[in-house]
């Protein structure tokens, strides 16, 4: 019990630490490389997902959570963001049978051509986590990620072509039916490139602004789990709940400022999510699927 304790806050004092410190800094940068979300059962659930995230998708989300993704798993989603032309494609794996697990993902943002208006962001990650303490009820996993941002954007007018480095660190830790979480994202991540506008090119370094994120989950049922991320800096609540009403069927629902829902079909190695999220442009559909080996 000591041991737990002493791990648990050891691991909330550094991200906690770090988090005041990366706070005070100011960016234009916020615009771009934005949380849209990876993976339709997160999103149902409003996205409250870093103390549940167990699946293909883990990573993004809590790279501590790669610890309960003890299967070799793919995982994808493609969507047409709002029937505009912008096109978001996701496609993360994760690899069991290793003294830790390992898993990665890549996200790509660009235009249709018929637009006019050139634009692709990506992001490429890979990331590690390992159960540090483990008991009858309870336990605790750490992992980071290291991610690669690119960007490459151009008008008539103005052209950019950006490259940078981040990192995030998860803690995942269980007693009981409680589960509790802190993820800190894009820690030191900045990029680099140049801007090349009305003819004029000129160097730029821009910081990715760091997010922290609180969570926890409770299970007041075997079938039934509620959900809660918090994320201080923007003091935005994100809230949801998964009922599941069989082995292969769940149901989900979520609250992040807009409404959210969802399910989840499993069959055999297949797994099928949807997820109806309203957002302040347009309501949107999202479909996400996972098949383990």
């Amino acid at each position: 019990m000591v041991k737990f304790k002493r791990f648990a806050i050891i691991g909330c004092l550094i991200l906690l630490f770090s988090s005041m410190n990366l706070s005070a800094q100011e960016s234009s940068f916020a615009g771009m490389f934005s949380p849209i979300g990876v993976g339709a059962g997160p999103l149902a659930l409003g996205s409250a997902y870093s103390a549940v995230a167990a699946d293909t998708f883990a990573l993004y989300w809590n790279p501590a959570g790669l610890v309960k993704a003890t299967e070799t798993k793919v995982g994808g989603m493609a969507a047409d963001l709002y029937g505009q032309g912008i096109m978001r494609y996701d496609l993360a794996l994760t690899v069991s049978g290793l003294p830790f697990q390992l898993g990665a993902y890549k996200s790509a943002l660009t235009t249709k051509p018929e637009l006019n208006l050139p634009y692709r962001e990506d992001v490429f990650a890979v990331g590690v986590a390992k159960k540090v303490y483990r008991d009858a009820d309870r336990d605790l996993a750490v992992g980071g990620t290291i991610k690669y941002f690119s960007l490459d954007a151009g008008s008539e007018s103005l052209n950019t072509k950006r490259r940078g480095l981040g990192l995030d660190l998860g803690l995942l830790g269980s007693y009981g039916r409680f589960t509790g979480s802190i993820v800190l994202a894009n820690i030191f991540a900045s990029v680099k490139g140049n801007i090349i506008e009305d003819g004029e090119e000129r160097s730029s370094t821009e910081a990715v602004p760091a997010n922290l994120t609180i969570g926890a989950s409770y299970q007041p049922a075997n079938d039934l789990t509620l959900v809660l991320d918090i994320l201080p800096q923007s003091g935005q609540i994100r809230l949801g709940a998964e009922k599941m009403l069989s082995k292969q069927l769940a149901l989900r629902g979520g609250w992040n400022g807009h409404f959210t829902a969802g399910f989840g079909l499993q069959m055999g190695g297949l797994v099928v999510d949807y997820a109806f999220v309203m957002e302040q442009v347009l309501p949107s559909q999202r479909v996400s699927v996972q098949y383990s080996f």
